[in-house]
């Protein structure tokens, strides 16, 4: 009976192991495995030095280069999270324009973050321009979590009240189950399984499973395409309201205007760009909600251009070069799938 057993679970793994190896020869395993990070002293997380086909540093390129045009700093948005590594705006903009693009984000990441990236990658690449995206929906928050988090931004710190935990979207509210661990495991791991997952079919499942996990989360069908908002969420990491939330716009500024003066001491052209938050995009179109659902977008929409308002005065304070994205993505919008 063992026997059999171990015969019966080998002839199922091999078959899969090869599916494996085969499918890593084809795909750039970067583009499908979960990103895994692990503790930094500075930026309280990293992507480990060529981990799931990063490069040599830890970040979404082919290789590190011995020097760059232009230097790619952000988060999550600049990694491209849920976008092939070649569908990344610096990947987009290196096709575009022929010039040699590195991309040095990580999802989590805040301006802290970029100011730091920016002192210890520029030396390095020699960029001549560096382009930041700033994404308000977290941003802020990432920011003033590292200046309370880390003794190494404690200098930033100017209320001393207690960081909020924003670091995720969509944090989890308890312990995973062993399905879940599993689940989990293999997309850190397996590209076939992540190949699967993101399957048309699939990827409806993973959607309605955010949508049980999280209650003020909902689905909107755009161009017969189901898009998950969750305004409240995104709310509670940008609610103008707060004190914490101030502070964090505060302690940003700051980390933006070294930017401005290592740039400048170095010869380099900054430019900003403002990704806006998507439900703040979709607060333009969304149409026939429920009630509470449309009192949510409101609000959001309200504090978000409070925010972007405070973000352009003091770039354009600083004579930076700066966009904001919102205006071109809600005219997409309308006629394209664009989430």
């Amino acid at each position: 009976m063992l026997k059999n057993t171990v015969v019966f679970v080998v002839s199922l793994l091999l078959p899969l192991l090869l599916a494996e190896s085969v499918v890593r020869l084809l795909v750039n395993p970067v583009d499908f495995l979960a990103i895994t990070t692990e503790p930094d002293p500075v930026l309280n997380h990293r992507i480990a030095p060529g981990a799931g086909g990063h490069d040599d540093w830890g970040y979404r390129n082919d290789e590190v280069p011995d020097a760059t045009d232009i230097l790619a700093i952000g988060d999550s948005m600049t990694y491209g999270v849920m976008a092939k590594s070649h569908e990344s705006w610096p990947a987009q903009l290196q096709e575009i324009t022929s010039k040699q693009v590195y991309s040095a984000a990580i999802g989590g990441y805040g301006p802290l973050h970029y100011l730091h990236l920016l002192k210890t990658r520029a030396p390095t690449l020699t960029p001549s321009t560096v382009i930041v995206m700033v994404y308000p929906g977290n941003d802020l928050l990432d920011a003033y979590n590292l200046a309370y988090s880390n003794a190494n931004w404690g200098n930033y710190r100017i209320s001393q009240a207690d960081p909020l935990d924003a670091d995720l979207f969509l944090p989890e509210k308890s312990a995973p189950s062993l399905t879940r661990q599993v689940r989990d495991w293999l997309a850190r791991h397996s590209v076939l399984y992540r190949m699967l997952t993101q399957s048309p079919v699939l990827d409806g499942f993973r959607k309605r499973s955010i949508q049980k996990r999280f209650e003020t989360s909902f689905s909107y069908d755009h161009l017969g395409q189901a898009v998950i908002l969750d305004p409240l969420k995104r709310l509670s990491f940008a609610n103008y309201e707060e004190a914490r939330i101030r502070e964090a716009l505060e302690i940003s500024f700051r980390a933006l205007d070294e930017i401005v003066r290592y740039c400048r001491e170095n010869d380099i052209v900054l430019h900003v760009a403002i990704m806006p938050v998507r439900e703040h995009v979709f607060y333009a179109v969304a149409q026939g909600l429920p009630a509470s659902d449309q009192e949510a977008m409101l609000k959001l929409a309200d504090n978000m251009l409070i925010i972007e308002r405070e973000l352009a005065a003091a770039l354009t304070l600083a004579d930076i070069s700066w966009i904001n994205l919102r205006p071109v993505l809600e005219k997409t919008l309308k006629t394209h799938n664009i989430y």
